[in-house]
């Protein structure tokens, strides 16, 4: 049963996906610390291809393989940090461009936070308005995840370049937090933050004082902004449609993954002998499925019933 779990999880997390667009100077890092990329993406089962294309979108957790791997060959533990100072936050498709043309800095990363799961489906940005201070930050939703790290890094180092565009050159952040280790060079992180930095935190975010959020880009466009808005419009549709059409299916395989667990346990002792009785004809646990039917309908009625109030 413990094997049936692991199961369903590696193939619930497997399904994480993102837009190359972060990635696609890998290569230039790569070179810049004296290795040829060909072979380093290769070994992770990779090709130059790969990221050429900003909207190809890979697997969260091959990529973050790959990352780990990029690590362990150059040597470098501020590798994420130097793929966030070769990223623009255009590389996050219509979220970044969304960014760009906002009103204000704060309608920009209120929109970063409704759109960021158009460009990743694995992630989200966290922003935390208060009266002195504002903190905008990243976590990563799906376990499994190699070389947190540097992804950490990565989204940091980008939100940083974002912040900076919005809120001008004379913006300085008021602290970063990180939850990785401290790294033995602190001088790559110190020269590119610029602020205080605070190492095994609880949270990856970059705090700064609120007056900030009203500040308005140089690259504001209303218009080009209620474009872009309503195709991220469609495209959060359209990724709902795809999420309906999957989910017969997805109930399908809850739903016989929880009679395999109920059997199981009634077969060892745990539940009673009824559920585990086998009809003969359709080799069906015929009461444990009667059961389960009873008990969604039982849900579903004071569901309806909680709702009527």
């Amino acid at each position: 049963m413990k094997r049936d779990v692991a199961i369903d999880r590696q193939q619930a997390t497997s399904d994480a996906t993102f837009r190359v667009g972060p990635l696609v100077n890998i290569s230039s890092v790569l070179r810049s610390l004296g290795h040829e990329p060909g072979p380093v993406l290769k070994h992770v089962g990779f090709s130059l291809k790969d990221f050429q294309d900003p909207d190809h979108r890979l697997s969260y957790l091959r990529a973050s393989r790959l990352v780990a791997h990029c690590v362990e060959v150059t040597g470098c533990d501020h590798f994420g940090l130097l793929l966030g100072k070769y990223a623009d936050p255009s590389m996050l498709g219509v979220a970044g461009f969304l960014v760009r043309v906002a009103s204000d800095a704060q309608r920009a990363l209120q929109s970063l936070v409704e759109n960021l799961n158009l460009h990743e489906d694995s992630g989200f940005v966290q922003l935390n308005i208060g009266a002195k201070y504002t903190s905008v930050g990243y976590s990563i939703q799906v376990p499994g995840v190699s070389a947190v790290e540097q992804i950490n890094d990565l989204a940091l180092t980008v939100l940083y370049k974002i912040l900076r565009a919005l809120c001008g050159e004379s913006w300085v952040a008021t602290r970063v937090m990180l939850e990785r280790r401290e790294p033995k060079d602190l001088s790559t992180y110190r020269h590119f933050f610029q602020t205080a930095l605070h190492f095994n935190s609880t949270e990856n975010s970059i705090a700064f004082p609120s007056h900030y959020l009203q500040k308005k880009p140089l690259t504001a466009d209303a218009l080009l902004y209620k474009y872009l808005q309503q195709e991220a419009d469609m495209l959060h549709a359209l990724a709902h449609h795809e999420i309906m059409d999957d989910l017969p299916a997805a109930l399908n395989r809850i739903l016989s993954q929880l009679i395999r667990q109920v059997y199981s346990m009634a077969r060892d002792g745990y539940w009673p002998e009824v559920f585990k009785r086998v009809n003969p004809k359709t080799k069906k646990p015929a009461p444990l499925l009667l059961a389960l039917v009873l008990l969604i309908c039982l849900t579903g009625l004071v569901n309806h019933l909680t709702l009527a109030r």
